[in-house]
Order: structure tokens, then C-alpha cells, then sequence
């Protein structure tokens, strides 16, 4: 017998289907987050350099990761594969403005480089709770 106060469960949705901002809670593919970044414009790449920095494809000046303008981080984990631990980083470089994606390993994925980099960027409270989100699926 159900409470009548209580919603029942076909007529809510349960906390553990409710997504997490930031946090992985669908079946979005590394290939579908980067692909919905490009079409926000997102299509140049940052990479990795030693000492918390990245470089620039479209300047291919590298720049201290605290220098990046954050837009959104998106944590990615693999159902079935727990090595497929990843951060999307979606940012504007400092040097020429352009928007791209840099990709970080974390937890026991992470190299030195990538650790440094998701330590030293600047990530407000707000950007840390805004999630990448994927197309539909048909």
C-alpha cells in the first residue's frame, strides 16, 4: 500500500537516474561530447605540456593552464571500462581566442602532466556544475 502523499515511483523520476552536473550519468561517448563541442564552435585542441601547461593548436602558443578561460569540464567514465577515466575540458585560449577541448586523465589515469593541469586550472563553482551535453540519440 503507497502513501498518498507519496509520489509514486512511475510518476517520478528517482534520485539515482537525476544527472549529477558535471558527473557521468549517461552513456555519452568521448566522440559525441567532442562533436557537440565542435558544433558550439569548440574545434581547435589544447595539449598537455609539462610544468601545468598547454599548447594551442591554433596559435601553438602554450600557456600556463591557469591562464585558460574554463567554459565547462565534462568527467567521462567508461561502463565497461574503468581505464576510460577522462575530463573534457572545454576552453578560450588567452593568447588568440580561439575555443577548443583539451582531454585529461584523472584518478589512477592521470599522468603527472594531466594532475598538474586539472590542479592549476581556474574552475568556478559554476563551471564545475555545467555538463557538456550530448545529442539526442535516435
Amino acid at each position: 500500500m503507497t502513501n498518498p502523499e507519496t509520489p509514486s515511483s512511475s510518476a517520478t523520476e528517482s534520485t539515482v537516474d537525476r544527472p549529477v552536473p558535471g558527473a557521468p550519468s549517461d552513456s555519452a561517448t568521448l566522440t559525441e561530447m567532442i562533436n557537440s563541442l565542435a558544433e558550439e564552435g569548440f574545434v581547435h585542441q589544447f595539449s598537455p605540456v609539462e610544468g601545468a601547461a598547454v599548447e594551442c593548436s591554433q596559435c601553438a602558443t602554450t600557456v600556463g593552464a591557469d591562464a585558460l578561460d574554463v567554459t565547462s569540464i565534462r568527467r567521462l567514465e567508461g561502463a565497461s571500462d574503468p581505464d576510460d577515466m577522462m575530463s573534457l575540458v572545454a576552453a578560450r585560449c588567452p593568447n588568440c581566442d580561439a575555443l577548443g577541448t583539451l582531454l585529461l586523465g584523472y584518478g589512477v589515469n592521470a599522468s603527472l602532466d594531466d594532475a598538474d593541469i586539472s590542479r592549476a586550472l581556474n574552475v568556478s563553482d559554476e563551471t564545475r556544475d555545467t555538463a557538456i551535453t550530448p545529442p539526442a540519440r535516435d
